[in-house]
């Protein structure tokens, strides 16, 4: 309960073939498609959690922050301050200038402060990385 866990299935057929779903949950399989593309190039891969605030991807390198990373599905007024507030405080805590929101298909730069954050689409994502 301190530390809760975050679950991620390599074959996302299997969350298909295994559960019930009243509505498809995009957003949480292309969070699984990025943390598998990250898992494979890192161990040291984190989420970060602060006030009921949450990043979903930290990825370290030496025990230093390298990556700080939030995904979903459509970036919308809905989400999008939890989505970016999130982000930024995980920003300001591991000291970090720029942070990614990963979608499906948006691209954008969003300045918050001294913040900045891209978002960028997921094919364009794990094609560059």
């Amino acid at each position: 309960m301190l530390a809760p866990k975050k679950v991620y299935i390599y074959d996302t057929g299997l969350i298909k073939a295994g559960t019930v779903l009243l509505s498809e949950n995009y957003g949480y399989l292309l969070e699984n498609i990025i943390f598998t593309h990250l898992r494979r190039r890192t161990k040291e891969l984190f989420y970060f959690n602060e006030n009921n605030r949450e990043c979903d991807f930290v990825e370290l390198e030496k025990g230093q922050a390298k990556t700080l990373i939030q995904v979903c599905w459509n970036l919308n007024i809905d989400n999008e301050e939890r989505e970016i507030n999130g982000l930024i405080d995980a920003m300001r805590y591991f000291k970090q200038p720029k942070g990614y929101i990963i979608t499906f298909d948006q691209n954008d730069i969003i300045y918050r402060g001294d913040c900045e954050i891209k978002v960028v689409p997921a094919y364009e994502f794990l094609a560059s990385i």
